[in-house]
């Protein structure tokens, strides 16, 4: 079945699962098999790669193949040039979950946050979030973390973010 499966409903079937809290490890693996196949996941868009990282994560599945794969993919030239801020919050806080230190993928992840149309869309959770997963993975970048705080500045962001969001955006920094 899975071997018929596109990008789109692999990622599906891995976001229905973890959003449900239903960790099957013999679907993850399967899964994992699946996105690996030769080719694969040069077919992913950002938002499917942002999914099954998302996924993996959530239900807490280590996989450092898959991991290393979803990377190459993600650091494909022109790969995330077009990514949502969502998506890449999403594949920070995975890979920050899961503990993989990816230098390379972290940097590629703050040079597209730090774009213009995706840095003033950052929500406050959004904004936590990738701070989090920086400081998590211990990767310093002075940039971004000046992007973030000037946008939490411009729209008052602390002021008006939930309360966790606010003491994960103190903690990151």
């Amino acid at each position: 079945f899975l071997s018929r499966c596109k990008p789109q409903e692999v990622a599906n079937i891995a976001w229905a699962f973890a959003t449900l809290d239903i960790l099957d490890p013999v679907l993850m693996a399967a899964l994992a098999t699946r996105l690996l196949q030769e080719g694969f996941l040069s077919k992913c868009k950002p938002l499917e790669v942002a999914e099954v990282a998302w996924a993996f994560a959530t239900l807490d599945v280590k996989d450092p193949l898959l991991m290393a794969g979803l990377a190459t993919t993600l650091l494909q030239e022109g790969f995330l040039s077009n990514a949502k801020p969502l998506e890449l919050t999403s594949i920070a806080w995975a890979f920050a979950q899961l503990g993989v230190q990816n230098y390379t993928l972290m940097a590629v992840l703050a040079e597209c946050t730090l774009q213009e149309g995706v840095l003033s869309r950052l929500t406050p959770q959004e904004i936590a979030k990738i701070a989090c997963s920086f400081a998590a993975l211990r990767v310093h970048n002075d940039l971004l973390m000046a992007g973030l705080a000037r946008r939490m500045l411009q729209t008052d962001g602390l002021s008006n973010s939930p309360a966790q969001a606010a003491a994960n955006i103190a903690w990151a920094f």
